[in-house]
């Protein structure tokens, strides 16, 4: 507020600032030094307003340059004079010339305060912005208000690209009512196919699901040692996810051999963890050795049978080490 106060005071007194190259009422800048800071500059005008309080008439004049040069880091500015050499130029009667001094006082005064804040205050509030800058340009909002990389500029180029497609084809279609229609069949096709697609790719994860809920169906029910020889015939086949569904099969036997699951097959693979780390109540809970074991086995199946990644031996054989662990005798 103080700024704002002493910049209104300035130019309704008269004068003003005006940068150092400059000219004011036609005359060039003349002061003793060019080298003012706003801090000297304010002791200086604060020397002038004491030499003015104390001599009260024109003699004042006298110590006034046309301008006092000012120079900053930022840049470098003059400031006239001549606001207050009017003022103290009008000295027609005692009560006009004490009036005219109070005046200048204030003027000088106010600018002085005036520097004193800038002078002070540029380079920490310079310092104090930069950091707000930085500190506003951390948030987590502004994380995506970088340069685009170049994969983010090619997505673009082809989102581009599909929509000017697609704005030419729907012009087409405008002006031709047939290809329109035939448009229309064209999407309602593909969006049942896709559907379709989807809906059987469900079905067939739904399928595997069932299988290893219900392994009994596919005959009597196996021992773990039945499994395991299961899983190392489908792994000769060259087929290492059906061996390790079926290794995963034999440590759910084994743990309910061992009466560490219970013999119910309807659980799920993450029901089966579940129930070996949270016992019912009054049962105590299975060896950590058991858990990492099935957690093992539980996820070579998620990765290898329902995400249907690419296995190899190694994994079959990362799963007969689970089997291990769970003291099925694997050699």
């Amino acid at each position: 507020m103080k700024p704002l106060i002493s910049c209104w005071i300035l130019f309704a007194i008269g004068g003003g600032i005006v940068p150092a190259s400059g000219q004011f009422t036609g005359q060039q800048p003349n002061s003793p030094r060019t080298n003012y800071t706003p801090a000297s500059l304010a002791m200086e005008l604060r020397r002038v307003k004491t030499m003015l309080e104390e001599s009260g008439d024109i003699q004042t004049l006298g110590a006034l340059p046309l301008a006092w040069q000012v120079e900053t880091p930022d840049r470098s500015f003059s400031i006239s004079s001549e606001p207050l050499r009017v003022l103290l130029a009008r000295q027609a009667d005692p009560k006009e010339r004490a009036l005219n001094n109070a005046k200048g006082a204030a003027w000088l005064d106010h600018l002085a305060d005036y520097l004193e804040g800038s002078g002070t205050n540029s380079a920490g509030s310079r310092q104090q912005e930069h950091a707000e800058l930085a500190r506003i340009l951390a948030r987590p909002e502004f994380a995506g208000n970088a340069a685009p990389t170049r994969l983010e500029l090619l997505q673009q180029r082809i989102i581009t690209w599909i929509r000017d497609m697609l704005e030419r084809i729907f012009s087409y279609a405008a002006q031709h009512p047939s290809a329109s229609t035939i448009l229309f069949w064209v999407v309602v096709t593909g969006a049942i196919g896709i559907l379709g697609s989807w809906l059987l790719r469900l079905w067939t994860q739904a399928n595997q699901t069932l299988s290893l809920t219900a392994p009994e169906r596919a005959g009597k029910v196996r021992t773990w040692e039945e499994w395991l020889r299961a899983s190392r015939a489908a792994a000769d086949r060259g087929d290492p996810r059906e061996a390790i569904r079926l290794a995963y099969w034999a440590g759910v036997v084994r743990l309910q051999e061992v009466r560490a699951l219970p013999v119910n097959t309807s659980q799920t693979p993450r029901e089966n963890l579940r129930l070996l780390s949270e016992p019912k109540p009054g049962e105590a809970p299975a060896s950590p050795a058991f858990q990492e074991s099935l957690y093992g086995l539980t996820s070579g199946l998620e990765r290898f049978w329902y995400a249907r990644r690419l296995a190899g031996p190694e994994d079959f054989r990362e799963s007969l080490r689970h089997l291990e662990a769970l003291g099925c005798k694997v050699d």
